[in-house]
Formats: structure tokens, C-alpha cells, sequence
């Protein structure tokens, strides 16, 4: 990753002023920020940066509404966190599109760097599982996990994810596909958005 703040997933909806996104912050820390409103707020991130050599980035929620409630790994090693704001008091649920890259067309922080093998799983996942994702770097077929869920949606951002027209393949069990947008190539995304359609993943 890249400095200078990064989103990598992002479900925001500008006209709720709800929603949540994973990014690195300009001073290369992963992290986290839910809204509801704007004003009710968490935020958390890692204590230590993350330096610009390729990592595996996950992050684990458990709906607590708290800090405590969110676990942020690199490369299979929950990290410790600083807390920035908690806790968050309302829902953040909203109509928006999940976003990966960038929040919807390319607007606020677009990811400065490469993204590969991206997942969403639709349960959180314990400490081993993300372990067994990571797989000691060497990504490996997330529906063949032994003990992790097969995830709803997985990109792996590679020349085959196209299909169509700026189309994504979802190699996941959420059924609906993505569309590159941006002007992206599959691969990269530093100048857009790579999102799902309308209502294929809701959190």
C-alpha cells in the first residue's frame, strides 16, 4: 500500500451519512471507521504502519458497537490497535454499494497501490481461520478452507477476472459479479472503484 489514506473496502451512503470502510490511513496504518450520521462514530487503528511491501490485510467485526469489538490482522497476526473514536451507538447499515478501491465512483480516498485476492465473509472469522487464509502468503482456494466459511464475495483481481464489460468475477457463494469502474484495470486500482452491483452484499 501506498500513503497519503487508502480506502480498500468502503459501503458509505453520503445522503444516510451511514457506513463503515477498511483502509490505510497516510501514515500506512490499517483501520477502520464506522458512521451513523456522521457525528456517532468508531475508529480504530493499528498501532504500528505497514510498511510497502505486499501484506495480507483482514479485518473482523463482532457487531459489538465497541473497539473491542474489532480485531485487525496483518499477514495472519492480530495487531494492537489505538482507539480514535468508539463507540458507535446506531446503526450504520445503508442502501450504498460496497466499494473496492474507492468509495462508489472513485470519490474520497482512492487505494494507492495494488490490490489482490480481496474476500468478504459474511460471518467473522476466529484467529485461525484468518490464519488459514493467509496461508503464509501463497493465496489459496478460499472455498477449500478446513475450518473457515466459504466467503459471499472473492476477487481475485487477476487478467481472468474479466468478463464482459469491466465485468468481476465473484468467486465467492454471493452469486453476484462486480464491475470495474474508473477506468480500472483488473488489477490495479488507484484511480476508481471496483464495487458490486446494487444490493448483491448487504452488511
Amino acid at each position: 500500500p501506498g500513503g497519503g489514506g487508502s480506502d480498500i473496502f468502503v459501503k458509505f451512503s453520503a445522503a444516510q451519512a451511514k457506513g463503515y470502510s477498511m483502509y490505510v490511513s497516510s501514515a500506512n496504518k490499517g483501520g477502520v471507521f464506522m458512521t451513523s450520521g456522521g457525528v456517532d462514530t468508531l475508529q480504530v487503528e493499528t498501532v504500528v504502519g505497514i510498511d510497502g511491501a505486499p501484506h495480507h490485510l483482514v479485518v473482523t467485526y463482532d457487531g459489538s458497537s465497541a473497539a473491542p469489538g474489532v480485531t485487525i490482522y496483518v499477514d495472519g497476526v492480530s495487531q494492537a490497535l489505538t482507539t480514535i473514536d468508539s463507540p458507535i451507538t446506531a446503526t450504520m447499515l445503508n442502501s450504498a454499494n460496497l466499494a473496492i478501491g474507492a468509495r462508489d465512483t472513485g470519490v474520497g480516498s482512492p487505494f494507492k497501490g495494488v490490490l489482490f485476492q480481496t474476500a468478504l465473509w459474511g460471518a467473522k472469522l476466529t484467529a485461525g481461520q484468518v490464519l488459514e487464509a493467509y496461508a503464509g502468503g501463497v493465496p489459496p482456494d478460499l472455498n477449500a478452507l478446513a475450518t473457515a466459511p466459504d466467503p459471499v464475495f472473492w476477487a481475485k483481481f487477476d487478467d481472468l477476472d474479466v468478463v464482459g464489460a469491466n465485468g468481476i468475477i465473484n468467486y465467492g457463494t454471493g452469486g453476484q459479479p462486480g464491475t470495474a469502474e474508473g477506468g480500472l484495470a483488473p488489477a490495479v486500482s488507484s484511480n476508481g472503484s471496483m464495487r458490486s452491483r446494487p444490493g448483491s452484499i448487504q452488511i
